[in-house]
């Protein structure tokens, strides 16, 4: 028991000591994109700029009254919601 309690501070402390110290706001804001919030294989985009080539032109808006998982109600289904 005591020696798991050691090994338990001993980790602790290494992480406390290894762990970046912000003393207000203004450091932790100044850092800026240092700090990363992804691993270390997940790359940061600028908006609207991604990371394929998009042919636009092929594309088309979707119609949201066309929506196979969201059935139409039918006069039966009306009828039966008074």
């Amino acid at each position: 028991f005591m020696k798991g309690l050691g090994l338990a501070g001993a980790g602790l402390g290494a992480v406390a000591a290894s762990a970046p110290v912000f003393h207000d706001v203004d450091e932790l804001t100044s850092l800026g994109s240092n700090v990363n919030r992804y691993p270390w294989y997940v790359k940061e985009k600028e908006f609207k700029n991604p990371t394929v080539e998009i042919d636009w032109n092929v594309l088309s808006r979707q119609n949201a009254n066309n929506f196979k998982s969201h059935a139409k109600p039918t006069p039966a289904d009306y009828d039966a919601a008074g």
